[in-house]
């Protein structure tokens, strides 16, 4: 009888053991993004091309540039980023038109505090019919090329694209 009652506190240990793994698997999945560059301030690109901002006081992250970056450049400072995507982003509803593939471009200012709190913090960009809501705080773009070097000179960055994603 002891033996028995051994043997079921082994297994019920064992299970609980099994249970606590496939939950910490699970929650590092879902919490963590493939981070493929980390930015620094709280933002980084995962692996599938996407731009994310962390809040430092909260656990959740917050999108500033959907998809489609091809490549990217940073320093303490700014993070400059072109997308390429099937048609362009656009900052109002109409507009979509599938172009083979179009060149966006993206400067992101990494002094200026965000605060997720707000919800000003927070606008829509569009792409293809969809509505993304980004963080536009500290986001400037989408930018066609000529404005995008016209930005950076205005605003004194000397970042350049150093990054290709694959």
């Amino acid at each position: 009888m002891t033996l028995h009652r051994s043997n079921i506190s082994v297994r019920v240990f064992a299970g609980i053991i099994a249970i606590a793994a496939v939950l910490m698997i699970l929650n590092s999945i879902i919490k963590e993004w493939d981070i493929e560059q980390d930015f620094g301030h709280g933002y980084f690109l995962t692996s599938e091309g996407d731009i994310f901002y962390r809040d430092s006081d909260q656990d959740y992250e917050f999108c500033m540039i959907p998809f489609g970056t091809y490549q990217y450049g940073f320093d303490e400072h700014w993070i400059i980023v072109e997308t390429r995507t099937r048609s362009p982003y656009h900052l109002t509803p109409s507009g979509d038109t599938i172009t083979g593939e179009a060149s966006n471009y993206w400067i992101i200012d990494k002094s200026i505090q965000v605060d997720t709190d707000t919800p000003s913090t927070f606008d829509d960009i569009y792409y293809q019919g969809n509505a993304y809501s980004v963080i536009r705080k500290s986001l400037i773009g989408p930018l066609d090329s000529l404005s995008f070097e016209k930005e950076k000179q205005k605003r004194g960055i000397r970042v350049q694209f150093e990054k290709i994603k694959k």
